[in-house]
């Protein structure tokens, strides 16, 4: 399969320059990182980003999670912008976004997401509770949590999204109730109980590692041995580093993975892309 082409293209090397520096970035203050997701299907199927692919992220243990925080909360000299909630109020995700402010994007085929910009997404990589029952209250919590959060921030749920009957339904009261949950929940207190509830599981010493408030929840959460000391992969035009035992890691998280069609991929997203004057 040929590299995507198009607006998709540009996109996909304007997060590799985010993905360039913050490497550079990682190297100086010695901080390790794994990437993860869609980024580890490039490495293993196409030697960089798979064609119909919009983004890059990563995964950072939370020793050296809290290191980057506080390094971009004291300040870091840059021409990208490092967004996280301690740092303005008004962002909602509970990761490390990096992002090109010189850069908007606009999703063609969703209108109604609005502009945003090329970046690179940090999650912190925490472990989890021993026990079973212990590790099932430990996920409603953060379950829990998670849903108040969608709840909040209703009006930017997206809807194009393809989500189970049950899921379709709770959707639908969040977005009809969600003026009172504007009233009734606190977002940023959500986000740091939230983040204090994962920071305190070990993740040295966990046998499960993962990013549970990514996509696919529990299935997030792999035996720390797929993570390993990391191992250095070629990406684009980059030496990264990602999970040590790279196929177990795509085995437990997605079983197998599918190569669309052609169609399919002419039926994927759309962008328009411009630089700030």
């Amino acid at each position: 399969m040929e590299k995507a082409s198009g607006e998709l293209r540009q996109l996909q090397l304007f997060e590799l320059d985010v993905l360039t520096y913050l490497i550079k970035t990682f190297d100086k203050y010695h901080l390790k990182y794994y990437v993860t997701g869609g980024t580890v299907l490039g490495i293993k199927f196409f030697k960089g980003f798979i064609p119909y692919d919009d983004d890059i992220d990563i995964a950072m243990p939370r020793t050296d999670y809290s290191k980057l925080l506080k390094i971009i909360q004291k300040g870091i000299e840059s021409d990208y912008i490092f967004r996280h909630w301690s740092l303005d109020e008004k962002f909602k995700y509970s990761i490390i976004r990096v992002e090109n402010p010189n850069i908007v994007v606009s999703e063609v085929s969703n209108p109604l997401k609005g502009e945003s910009f090329p970046s690179v997404d940090i999650a912190p990589l925490d472990g989890a509770p021993v026990g079973k029952m212990q590790r099932n209250i430990y996920y409603k919590k953060l379950d829990l949590y998670r849903a108040l959060l969608s709840w909040y921030y209703f009006d930017s749920i997206n809807m194009y999204k393809t989500r189970s009957a049950r899921d379709r339904f709770l959707v639908s009261v969040m977005r009809r109730t969600g003026k009172i949950a504007r009233v009734v929940v606190n977002p940023m207190r959500l986000k740091k109980n939230m983040d204090r509830l994962m920071a305190r599981q070990n993740d040295k010493g966990s046998k499960l590692l993962g990013t549970y408030l990514g996509a696919y929840r529990k299935k997030e959460m792999l035996p720390a041995d797929i993570w390993g000391k990391g191992k250095l992969y070629h990406f684009e035009n980059l030496q990264v580093i990602g999970p040590e035992k790279i196929d177990e890691y795509i085995h437990d998280l997605y079983g197998t993975f599918k190569i669309y069609s052609d169609s399919e991929i002419q039926s994927s997203r759309h962008y328009s892309i411009k630089k700030k004057v």
